[in-house]
């Protein structure tokens, strides 16, 4: 993950690191979205609907930015801190159902790291133990983590390869393309050799659809205006 990650930061700057990116920044971002999934609004009934998928996803996110502040201090020590918190005892756990209260708990915990100023050493080792309970609390493995990271970062891969920013569009047919990879990846298996090309296969067979459609919204709007006219 750790050599995905920085094959995706060189892609979008191969100066990333003399840019100064304020990750702690996204790391509270993504958890405050991870956050927004959650049932914390006793005013909503629909709050009460957690979709889990996109909570899975998010944490993805956060996970995306941590390890790019591993790569930006480039010591091994950042490295074996990152490595050892994440793989010890966790390897070991069995999945469990998500718990959204203990969800909610860690996902708090995570911005407050994120928010000390803490050496970056320090505020790391810190950061990588509270995403390891929210794992824990998502009933997440490592092995899951990898399946969503390697989705996500295919998903980025596509989205800047189609002017994300600009011309890309991100509601595919009444769902986001975060929800449509949700999707996409539970159809796969995660030991073929080839899930990171099938899930490109997916994504471009899919937003073939999308811009179809779109063309036909705008020969549709094209011909109300003659019409008009």
């Amino acid at each position: 993950m750790l050599k995905i990650q920085e094959s995706l930061n060189q892609r979008l700057n191969a100066d990333w690191r003399k840019a100064n990116y304020k990750w702690r920044d996204a790391i509270m971002v993504e958890a405050t979205e991870l956050f927004d999934h959650l049932p914390w609004k006793w005013w909503k009934a629909s709050a009460k609907n957690i979709d889990w998928g996109q909570v899975n996803l998010e944490a993805v996110d956060i996970w995306h930015f941590i390890l790019s502040e591993a790569l930006q201090d480039g010591s091994e020590g950042s490295m074996g801190t990152l490595v050892e918190r994440l793989t010890t005892t966790h390897l070991q756990m069995s999945a469990k159902p998500q718990e959204p209260l203990e969800v909610a708990y860690w996902t708090r915990e995570l911005i407050r790291t994120a928010m000390a100023g803490d050496t970056h050493a320090g505020r790391l080792a810190v950061m990588t133990e509270d995403f390891k309970c929210l794992l824990d609390s998502l009933g997440m493995s490592v092995e899951a983590l990898y399946k969503l990271y390697v989705s996500k970062a295919k998903l980025n891969e596509f989205r800047w390869a189609n002017k994300y920013g600009t011309d890309y569009i991100k509601d595919w047919l009444g769902q986001e393309d975060n929800q449509y990879l949700t999707e996409l990846i539970e159809k796969l298996d995660v030991d073929d050799e080839l899930f990171a090309d099938k899930i490109t296969e997916g994504l471009t067979a899919r937003y073939g659809e999308v811009l179809a459609a779109k063309a036909l919204e705008v020969e549709a709007y094209k011909e109300r205006v003659l019409e008009v006219l």
